[in-house]
């Protein structure tokens, strides 16, 4: 039997992060879920590598386009620094000018 210090309950009963951390990564999350077919999203998940494609991300863009009145850059959603589900939901809060940590309600 091995002995536990309180900082050792302490960090096993620290939850992991939350997902969706925003409206725009739950937004997000359900359309890749919808137009690439991927079930179970998480924000580190990149677009390709859960199966986007050039005719997914132009439906992705426009969907958003037309519902939320931006523009998303087709380009990020290629970049291997920029095309997580977390990095684009951040950048669809900034073009929509809210904090990317902050769920509407």
């Amino acid at each position: 039997m091995t002995q536990t210090t309180e900082s050792d309950d302490m960090a096993m009963a620290t939850p992991e992060p939350c997902f969706p951390r925003s409206e725009s990564e739950e937004y997000l999350a359900s359309l890749w879920s919808e137009i690439v077919g991927v079930a179970n999203v998480k924000g580190s998940d990149r677009f390709l590598d859960v199966g986007g494609n050039s005719l997914t991300l132009n439906v992705i863009v426009n969907r958003v386009r037309s519902e939320r009145g931006v523009s998303l850059d087709p380009q990020l959603f290629f970049d291997d620094d920029r095309s997580s589900l977390e990095s684009l939901a951040g950048e669809l809060d900034a073009l929509l000018g809210r904090s990317p940590s902050t769920r509407e309600a």
